[in-house]
């Protein structure tokens, strides 16, 4: 299918042409070209569909299916898992009797500036033998010894929350206040 942009083109172009590449096929096998507008480039206040197509006569409003908290807890997680492993590699690990993983746990918080402490903790635990960091206002961390006095080393291991994505639930949040709003604007 060849898609005529007549409008100023954008970022979401390309996610227009999957949609055309499953629909079409399936309810407009006859067209073999379409004509795209952008209304929303058109009108100053934003208030109109991402594209329009003329020969379908079909509006289109993009819309994300992410779940943002989801992704700024990561975003975080991953900064903090960051922050700990620069502060641990500044440690000499000569001390160290064998190798181990610190399985941190999704959702950590460590405030900034307490970097230290927490690897402070974590190497005390391993110095006494604990399969166990306990951090304060974190809980604690499962520490496992994997090899014997060769290799002298702390590695962080980390793992995401398993679970499964509800995409309508995912669409209904990011979508809720328009729907809302347009439901609103019937009823006056």
């Amino acid at each position: 299918m060849k898609l005529n942009f007549l409008s100023k083109r954008k970022n979401e172009d390309k996610y227009l042409q999957t949609f055309i590449d499953y629909y079409y096929p399936k309810y407009f096998p006859q067209l073999l070209e379409e004509n795209v507008y952008s209304p929303d480039s058109v009108r100053a206040n934003g208030q109109a569909p991402d594209y329009y197509l003329e020969k379908s006569q079909i509006l289109i409003e993009l819309k994300r299916v992410i779940d943002q908290r989801e992704q700024a807890i990561e975003a975080a997680y991953i900064n903090n898992l960051t922050r700990l492993n620069n502060e641990l590699n500044k440690r000499d690990k000569n001390s160290l009797d064998g190798s181990y993983f610190v399985r941190i746990p999704m959702g950590i918080r460590i405030a900034r500036r307490n970097e230290s402490s927490v690897i402070d903790q974590i190497w005390s635990s391993i110095s006494a033998g604990k399969t166990e960091a306990f951090i304060q206002n974190t809980g604690p961390l499962e520490i496992t010894k994997y090899s014997g006095k060769n290799k002298k080393d702390i590695f962080l291991s980390f793992g995401s929350r398993t679970g499964s994505i509800n995409s309508a639930q995912t669409i209904f949040q990011n979508t809720k206040n328009l729907i809302y709003k347009e439901i609103g604007r019937a009823h006056v």
